[in-house]
């Protein structure tokens, strides 16, 4: 592998490593009412009782496929974080010892790993896109979309899919290249 290569897939290494702990990170600061984790809060029930509206939140309960596609995916960020580290250190390594690669067994491990997160990133990102609306709560007139109450929600699995995507082209040429 020529160098300019070694030196692009470790810059490319070391900014994807970064993009996951973005995606790890952010979701802790997700709040709608600035105390209130919008786990709590990603749905709204408007009603109306004789000529006066009301809004109410509706409990995690009565939206659980949603909220559990929503923890998982942030799972998924985490696992990217662990996938980002193995493959910055071992292109590190081959930055500071090149044509050294004693076995690609490691490589094939992330590769591997890196399709199964893209799948698993891909199917949650497509749940919490269907699901936009909570529609087991009961007595719902009009229900809120959470893409417009938290649009990182629905982007984040999309975000992460194309991630893992990059990832799991820099190690085939990792792989192959050399």
């Amino acid at each position: 592998m020529a160098p300019c290569v070694r030196v692009l897939v470790f810059i490319t290494s070391v900014a994807f490593l970064a993009c996951s702990c973005v995606l790890c990170v952010v979701p802790l600061f997700r709040h709608n009412d600035g105390d209130v984790h919008a786990v709590q809060t990603l749905w709204l029930r408007e009603y109306e009782v004789g000529s006066q509206k009301f809004t109410e939140y509706v409990r995690d309960s009565e939206c659980g496929s949603f909220n559990t596609a929503f923890q998982l995916m942030e799972g998924a960020a985490v696992a990217s974080v662990g996938l980002g580290v193995g493959l910055t250190l071992l292109s590190g390594l081959q930055l500071v010892r090149p044509g050294g690669w004693e076995t690609r067994m490691p490589f094939l491990v992330l590769v591997v790993a890196s399709f199964i997160s893209m799948l698993i990133d891909f199917v949650l990102s497509l749940q919490a896109w269907e699901n936009g609306f909570c529609q087991n709560a009961p007595q719902v007139s009009q229900m809120v979309n959470a893409y417009k109450k938290n649009n990182w929600t629905q982007v984040e699995g999309f975000v992460l899919v194309c991630v893992n995507f990059s990832m799991s082209v820099i190690l085939f040429f990792m792989l192959f290249g050399t």
